[in-house]
C-alpha cells in the first residue's frame, strides 16, 4: 500500500471555490483514495411501526390508531377476545376477525392470522433484510408508567417475545434447568409456538430496542426557569436491560432516550434517535453526528423523515413527498454515511402510506412509496463497504452535499451528490490520488422542481434516469436544481506492492 503524505491528506479537506465573472462558482471536491472506516450493512433501512400493538398483532392498531381507527367492512366483525393460548402470558387478549361465509376468501382467525410479529419477521427474512425489534418497556401513550415494583410481568412478556423469535424449539439452552420451572417451560412453549406456525428455525435477531421515544418522559427546559422533568426510564432501563441482557447476552440492546440525557445505568452502548422536521432542518443538520465523541457508543437514526407545510397553513401540506423534502432527507443521509463509524443503522419512516386517507397528517409527508423510495434506493443500492474522505461540504447555509464510498472487492467508487437548491450547481471532482480512474461511468439522476411530487395519479412525475457520463481522474459535473445524483466509476485496486489486483473497467 502506497504511503500518502500528510500534505496530500490535508489537501483533501480544502474547499476550493473558483468564480469567473458571468459564470457560476465551481465547487471542487478532492477525494482521498485511502478509506477512513467501513460502512455497516445496516446503514439504510425502513421502519414499519405497529406502535399501539400490545400483543403482537393488529389489535390496538385497529381500535386505537393515532391517525384513523380501523373499522370492519362488508359484514366482517372485529372483537377483542381472551385467548385460550396467548402468545404471552402477560397479555392474554388477542384480536379476532370473523368474515362472513359469502365474502371472498372466508376465514376466521385471531392474532396469528393477521399482520403480526411472525408476518413481519418472515417478510424481513424473505426480502433479505435484518430485523431490529422493539419491546414494550412499561410506558403507554396516556403518559402512564408501570411502577417499578410491577414491571416483572412486562419484562417476562419481553422475554417471551424474544424467545418466540430466537428460541430453539428442539433443545433447551445451557443453564435453563436452573431457571424456575415456569420460565423454562415458557422458553420451550414460545419456540414451539413459532415452530407450530411454520417456522421451526430461529430467526436472526441481533438488535432489540427497549421502549420507544422515551424523550417524551424526560426533558430539560430553560423557560420560565431552568428545570428538568424526570421520567421513569431511569428505573425501567436497568430493570429491562438487566434481565434481557442476562438472558440474551448475544443481543445488542438499544436505549431510546436522548443520547446521555438522562444519565441512565448501565450506560447504553447504543442509542436510537428519532427526528421529524422540515426539509431545511435536515439540510442544515448534515453535520449533526460529526461532533459526537468517538467513545465506543453507537447510534441508530431509528426514525427520520421530512414534512412540508403550506406557508399559510402550517398544520397542513402536500399529501405526498416533494423533491424539496426528498433532497432535504438525502442531504441528511450524506451525513449519516460520513459518520457511519458511529451511526450503525438508520430507518426511514414510515414504510407504507395509506392513500385512502389524507397523505399529509399534520404536515407530515413521509412515505417510502413515493420520491423517498427512489432516494432510499439510490443511497442503499449504490453504497460501498468503505467510506472515502473528501472535501467537506459547507457546514452552514450550504446547498450541495455529498458522500463517497468504495467497494473494497470491486474498486467501484460511488459518488452521491445532493443539490438542495432550485438552481444548478457546477462541481469538479478531483480523484488524482487514485492510481487509475475509468474514463466513463454511469449517472443515476433524480430531479424535479421544488414542489414536484409523485402520486397515484402521477406516479412518474420524477423518477431516476440512468445515463453514461465522462469521468477520469478529474472531471466536471453540473448538478440540476433539487436533485440527487449518483455517479459510479471504476478504479484500480492495488496490492501493497503496487500490483494491480482488479480493475472494474
Amino acid at each position: 500500500m502506497s504511503l500518502v503524505s500528510l500534505a496530500s491528506v490535508l489537501a483533501t479537506w480544502i474547499l476550493a471555490g473558483v468564480c469567473t465573472p458571468g459564470r457560476r462558482s465551481v465547487t471542487t471536491i478532492n477525494v482521498n483514495s485511502t478509506a477512513s472506516h467501513s460502512i455497516p450493512t445496516t446503514l439504510y433501512g425502513q421502519i414499519f411501526e405497529d406502535i399501539h400493538s400490545g400483543d403482537g398483532g393488529l389489535y390496538a392498531e385497529c381500535v386505537n390508531c393515532a391517525v384513523e381507527p380501523w373499522v370492519s367492512i362488508n359484514g366482517a366483525n372485529i372483537a377483542v377476545i381472551e385467548e385460550t393460548h396467548p402468545v404471552s402470558s402477560a397479555l392474554p387478549n388477542s384480536l379476532q376477525f370473523i368474515v362472513p361465509s359469502y365474502a371472498t376468501g372466508p376465514i376466521g382467525f385471531s392474532n396469528e392470522g393477521g399482520l403480526g410479529l411472525l408476518e413481519y419477521l418472515t417478510f424481513i427474512e424473505d426480502v433479505g433484510m435484518e430485523p431490529f425489534m422493539a419491546v414494550w418497556s412499561g410506558y403507554s401513550l396516556n403518559k402512564e408508567s408501570v411502577p417499578e415494583d410491577e414491571l416483572e410481568p412486562y419484562i417476562q412478556q419481553a422475554i417471551d417475545q424474544i424467545e418466540f423469535v430466537v428460541g430453539d424449539a428442539n433443545s433447551s439452552e445451557p443453564g435453563d434447568y436452573r431457571l424456575p420451572v415456569s420460565k423454562f417451560i415458557t422458553h420451550l412453549l414460545e419456540a414451539a409456538l413459532r415452530a407450530s406456525l411454520g417456522h421451526p428455525e430461529p430467526f436472526t435477531l441481533n438488535y432489540v430496542e427497549i421502549g420507544n421515544e422515551v424523550v417524551v418522559l424526560h426533558a430539560t427546559y430553560t423557560w420560565p426557569a431552568p428545570h428538568t422533568i424526570f421520567g421513569s426510564y431511569e428505573y425501567r432501563w436497568p430493570a429491562f436491560y438487566g434481565s434481557l441482557s442476562a438472558k440474551f447476552p448475544d443481543i445488542n440492546f438499544i436505549a431510546t432516550t436522548h443520547p446521555f440525557n438522562p444519565v441512565i445505568h448501565p450506560t447504553p452502548k447504543q442509542y436510537d434517535v428519532h427526528v421529524y422536521n422540515p426539509p431545511e432542518w435536515f439540510a442544515n443538520h448534515t453535520f449533526y453526528y460529526d461532533s459526537f465523541e468517538r467513545n465506543g457508543t453507537r447510534y441508530m437514526e431509528g426514525e427520520y423523515a421530512a414534512f412540508v407545510s403550506y406557508p399559510n397553513d402550517p398544520g397542513n401540506g402536500p399529501p405526498y413527498p416533494t423533491m424539496q423534502s426528498s433532497t432535504g432527507e438525502a442531504a441528511f443521509m450524506t451525513g449519516l454515511e460520513r459518520n457511519s463509524d458511529i451511526v450503525f443503522a438508520a430507518c426511514y419512516a414510515p414504510l407504507l402510506q395509506n392513500v385512502n386517507i389524507s397523505g399529509n397528517v399534520r404536515g407530515h409527508t413521509a412515505s417510502l412509496i413515493s420520491f423517498d423510495y427512489y432516494v432510499q434506493k439510490l443511497f442503499s443500492v449504490n453504497k460501498g463497504d468503505e467510506y472515502l474522505p473528501s472535501t467537506l461540504p459547507e457546514k452552514y447555509n450550504g446547498t450541495l452535499y455529498w458522500t463517497i464510498s468504495r467497494s473494497s472487492s470491486k474498486g467501484d467508487v460511488y459518488i452521491k451528490l445532493v443539490n438542495f437548491a432550485g438552481n444548478a450547481s457546477d462541481v469538479t471532482f478531483d480523484l488524482s490520488s487514485f492510481s487509475s480512474v475509468s474514463s466513463t461511468g454511469s449517472l443515476q439522476l433524480l430531479t424535479g422542481s421544488e414542489t414536484t411530487s409523485n402520486s397515484p395519479e402521477t406516479p412518474n412525475a420524477a423518477i431516476p434516469v440512468t445515463s453514461s457520463i465522462t469521468t477520469g481522474s478529474t472531471f466536471n459535473y453540473t448538478a440540476p436544481g433539487y436533485s440527487v445524483s449518483v455517479i459510479t466509476l471504476g478504479t484500480n485496486l492495488l496490492s501493497e506492492y503496487g500490483e494491480r489486483l482488479f480493475s472494474s473497467d
